[in-house]
């Protein structure tokens, strides 16, 4: 009599089988949803930074001058004449955050003819810095438009940025070049975007 040996659960091999095929599949899971995110957060930015632009080019504009403040009180007085977005005040601090969790920075440069404003994205990635300046200042009509005169990163907002000023269309290797320029951390920077407000 030939007895029959009962199979019960799986081989060594079609578990390791099993195990790729769902790692393949998680994985390709992972880079999609971090694709997303990352996608999600750059327009984000985009969007905050459009709208403190165009908000303090309006609250300063008509009367040619800003708050002649120094340090975070330039801030502060943005943020109390509704220059920054609702959404961007942090509850815990009162200050502003950017869509990567970045401090943001508002300030006032007297120095400069005509006197520019300086906003300052903190903790933002290098794609997303690539990313801002190719919408917002690689033609030189959506520049004036906006009022942008130049752009510079450094690691953190607080250090002075040294600026690349714009002059006609740019190159996407010249945007490159000032995300890339200034900063030793290669995954966070602070970016500063020089404007006119007037």
């Amino acid at each position: 009599m030939k007895k029959l040996f009962n199979r019960a659960g799986f081989s060594l091999l079609e578990t390791a089988m099993v195990l790729t095929v769902a790692g393949l599949v998680f994985g390709g899971i992972w880079v999609i949803t971090s694709t997303i995110s990352e996608n999600t957060r750059q327009e984000k930015l985009m969007q905050q930074t459009s709208y403190i632009i165009s908000h303090a080019r309006a609250a300063f504009g008509q009367s040619r001058t800003a708050p002649d403040t120094t340090g975070g009180a330039m801030t502060a007085a943005a943020i109390q004449a509704g220059i920054f977005p609702a959404d961007m005040i942090s509850t815990a601090t009162a200050a502003p955050r950017n869509s990567y969790g970045g401090d943001v920075a508002l300030s006032h440069n007297v120095s400069s003819l005509p006197p520019v404003l300086e906003l300052s994205l903190g903790n933002i990635s290098r794609p997303a810095c690539v990313a801002l300046l190719s919408r917002m200042t690689r033609d030189a009509d959506v520049r004036r438009q906006s009022g942008i005169t130049g752009a510079g990163v450094t690691d953190t907002i607080s250090q002075g940025a040294s600026y690349q000023n714009f002059s006609g269309d740019l190159k996407q290797r010249q945007i490159t070049t000032i995300c890339t320029s200034n900063s030793a951390n290669p995954q966070q920077l602070a970016l500063h975007i020089a404007f006119r407000y007037y």
